[in-house]
């Protein structure tokens, strides 16, 4: 790949990383975790949710709204009221929309590096090379001036 093409894809890719900051940077409050949904049975003798006598399932109480988020390294369940649940989803869901453009962010900002790593490869030439250059720029008696040992 030329210095060009290079060249190309790293403003490409800048831009592109321009956009995900400015994802990054939305306001709003975000709790981490994800939204579930319960169905749950009561245990009441004569109620509707346990299994049937011919084996089929009940009808279960619910759904009741939950939100799962990470404390310590391990997942806490916390019941949502239903009146709450409007207040909480957009939530939950801006801090999964920002993790997904951080991850992004990473994927792109690995990307870059390695496109400046392979443009400074292409650009950097060997002292060998660069001295055989100059050598023939300035003909042969400067170049063995500047190719002399020191003494």
């Amino acid at each position: 790949m030329g210095v060009t093409e290079i060249g190309e894809q790293i403003s490409q890719l800048r831009q592109e990383r321009r956009s995900l900051e400015d994802r990054l940077r939305k306001r709003g409050k975000r709790i981490p975790g994800a939204v579930i949904e319960r169905y749950t049975e009561c245990g009441k003798a004569g109620c509707r949710c346990p299994v049937t006598p011919d084996g089929r399932p009940g009808e279960k109480h619910g759904p009741y709204t939950f939100v799962t988020e990470p404390v310590a390294g391990k997942s806490r369940v916390t019941y949502v009221p239903k009146e709450l649940r409007r207040h909480i989803e957009p939530q939950v869901r801006r801090y999964q929309e920002f993790q997904r453009a951080l991850a992004e962010w990473r994927k792109v900002t690995k990307e870059l590096d390695a496109l400046f790593t392979a443009l400074r490869e292409s650009q950097a030439k060997d002292l060998r090379e660069v001295l055989a250059e100059l050598k023939g720029q300035e003909g042969a008696r400067a170049g063995s001036s500047l190719l002399a040992s020191p003494r």
